[in-house]
């Protein structure tokens, strides 16, 4: 057993350091201190697209719960809860195992390979609720089987859940599976009599969670219905965690093979047993049955979750945790042996191998010298700081900037956060709140070949938005075109910030940072947004002069995005390719010498693969074919090297 455990240790640590970008750890921290200020089912401030609509926020108890251990005890405490969340699981799932029947090896090896397979899952979020209460609800119907009155605890159970995530609807999906299952086989055993006897405690907890979880929530009944919302839209099915799953295709960091690993184990035994079971003869010789309202349970809690699985690959985490108990009962049958530690150890050690190289990438990501990292906290390497606009927020309280913004979806809660002036367009909030009309809105901003009409219907002048290939051309449409009134104003590689010159707040913005007198708090990220402004056409300030200053400013502080704005700007100058390509060999060279593990080496990198994917186009453009090439060939190679250094840190 002691390996068993051993390896659930080294699971659990995986799982705690293992990082996850999404942004929902800062929505829960700002949905949070709504919680800390009163505005608990009040008209929603966070946005100028909810028209002043109540944000039904179900995962308000999680999330004040979050913002109220940062406030005592900040980041660290943050970490610390994770940590406790994450036991918390880990020891429900194996009480559940233990109530099913399953030994301890067992139990501790399940238990960690469910885990292991759910572990880029455990943001810090309120889903972590539901991983935590669905496997404790099932652990409470095992226990019922011997005392049919524990089912009753589910009720205050499920009463916490409704208010503290969505997912609290798996709890009613569960006492009806065990309410169905008890209800069919008394009646097989005895009859209806029978039947409400054994069923009428699961029924009277069935109605009593239904409404306690209306009762008890600040919402009504509105916390029932809202959950169905989902099911109703195709369009907010399109977003990726709502997707169903495909055996071709990644969804984020999720993939179907655990969960089918897991499901082959417990059909192969269930299918082993029932076999074993009909070859017995005698009652000497019969293998051990499972009470038929079990079995009946067991069969419907594995459909049940293999068909939210299969909707939906958000929900591939948790049903590896509610299956975890039973596939560790089943799994007892694989580790019977007159020297049982044998299968023991094989099977730990199949379970921590692969674990290994993770744990390597985990000490590359946290060290001090990351080339991807500058100060970041070990928090914050967590949770993608590196991915998150902590300088743009810092330029929007600096300088003063309110109103409407279009923002990246996924940076919703973090610039709600830490700049709650702003009256944001869309984000990860998405169903809970947002119309449909406001997400197409959303979509049509980013594919519309003039998203700055989509803008001024929606009276925005303010972008924000990730320095990213997408971006980059909405950045391109908005500031170049001819025409255009729109100017960049902030560019820290991370994030791009663009402001409107037709609205007299944000121009003035345009007109401070093109003269230096806005107010940046590093030098170089002032200089190079101070020359990407004075390229922007309709600031009137630009021409050949201010690409060279964008150059020279990039040189300071090497950035992905910078060369392609040296080409939109070049471009709308008319300026000779000829000049352009010379002059980004030029830096191609430049950047070639740049060493060291340091983060402006990556920065370097990043750049250069830029320069060499604009210069493969330059010549494919001019019809230079075999320059084209070389420079595409040099450009999938940098992009390798790139790659490589994300992947391993």
């Amino acid at each position: 057993m002691a390996a068993a455990a051993g390896v659930l240790l080294l699971v659990l640590a995986t799982v705690w350091a293992t990082p996850r970008v999404a942004g929902d750890t800062f929505m829960a921290l700002a949905g949070g201190r709504d919680v800390f200020e009163g505005k608990l089912g009040k008209p929603d401030d966070w946005s100028f697209t909810t028209a002043g609509k109540v944000w039904p926020h179900q995962n308000w108890g999680f999330d004040a719960l979050a913002y109220g251990t940062t406030r005592i005890a900040g980041e660290p405490g943050l970490l610390a809860l994770k940590a406790l969340l994450i036991l918390a699981i880990a020891a429900t799932m194996a009480a559940a195992a233990r109530a099913r029947g399953a030994a301890w090896p067992a139990t501790l090896l399940v238990t960690a390979a469910a885990l292991a397979g759910a572990r880029w899952h455990f943001e810090l979020r309120a889903n972590l609720a539901t991983y935590l209460l669905g496997p404790l609800v099932v652990l409470i119907i095992y226990r019922s089987r011997v005392r049919a009155a524990l089912i009753w605890i589910a009720v205050p159970v499920i009463a916490v859940w409704a208010n503290v995530h969505g997912g609290f609807m798996l709890g009613f999906a569960l006492l009806g599976l065990w309410l169905a299952a008890t209800a069919l086989s008394a009646l097989r055993a005895g009859g209806p009599h029978n039947a409400f006897q054994h069923s009428w405690a699961p029924a009277g907890a069935l109605a009593a969670a239904l409404v306690l979880a209306a009762a008890a929530s600040p919402f009504g009944i509105e916390n029932l219905t809202h959950p169905f919302t989902i099911a109703n839209s195709p369009e907010w099915r399109t977003i990726g965690e709502w997707q169903p799953i495909s055996f071709t295709a990644m969804h984020g960091a999720v993939t179907i093979w655990e969960l089918l690993l897991l499901l082959a184990l417990i059909l192969a035994v269930a299918a082993w047993r029932l076999l074993a079971t009909r070859h017995a003869r005698t009652a000497q010789t019969a293998t051990a049955t499972t009470p038929s309202s079990l079995a009946l349970f067991d069969a419907g809690l594995v459909l049940l979750m293999t068909a939210m699985a299969f909707s939906a690959n958000r929900f591939v985490p948790l049903a590896l945790m509610v299956l975890a108990p039973l596939a560790a009962e089943l799994g007892e049958d694989l580790l019977r042996s007159d020297e049982r530690w044998i299968p023991t150890a094989l099977c730990a050690l199949a379970l921590a191998i692969p674990l290994v190289p993770f744990a390597a990438w985990a000490e590359a990501r946290y060290e001090k010298n990351n080339p991807r990292f500058t100060d970041e906290s070990l928090f914050q390497r967590m949770v993608g700081a590196d991915r998150m606009p902590y300088g743009a927020a810092d330029f929007f309280n600096d300088n003063g900037l309110v109103g409407r913004t279009f923002n990246e979806w996924r940076w919703e809660g973090f610039l709600r956060l830490r700049r709650p002036e702003l009256k944001l367009f869309l984000g990860g909030r998405a169903q809970q709140i947002y119309s449909i009309e406001a997400l197409h809105a959303y979509q049509e901003v980013t594919r519309s070949p003039q998203p700055a009409d989509v803008l001024a219907r929606w009276g925005v002048h303010v972008v924000v938005v990730p320095a990213e290939a997408e971006y980059l051309k909405l950045a391109d449409k908005l500031v170049f075109t001819p025409g255009a009134h729109w100017a960049t104003v902030f560019y820290d590689g991370r994030a791009l910030l663009l402001s409107d010159l037709s609205a007299p707040a944000t121009r003035a913005l345009a007109e401070d940072v093109s003269a230096g007198r806005a107010r940046f708090r590093n030098n170089d990220v002032a200089a190079l947004s101070r020359a990407l402004c004075r390229v922007s056409p309709a600031l009137g300030v630009g021409g050949p002069q201010a690409v060279e200053e964008l150059l020279a400013a990039n040189r300071t502080l090497p950035m992905a995005g910078g060369p392609w704005f040296v080409l939109f700007a070049a471009s709308d100058l008319q300026m000779r390719p000829e000049w352009l390509a010379e002059v980004l060999q030029n830096e191609d060279t430049r950047l070639a010498g740049e060493t060291g593990r340091d983060h402006g080496r990556l920065g370097a990198l990043q750049e250069r693969v830029s320069v060499d994917q604009i210069l493969a186009g330059l010549y494919e453009a001019a019809g230079r074919r075999a320059d084209s090439a070389r420079w595409g060939a040099a450009t999938a190679e940098l992009t390798s090297q790139l790659q490589a250094i994300l992947e391993n840190s």
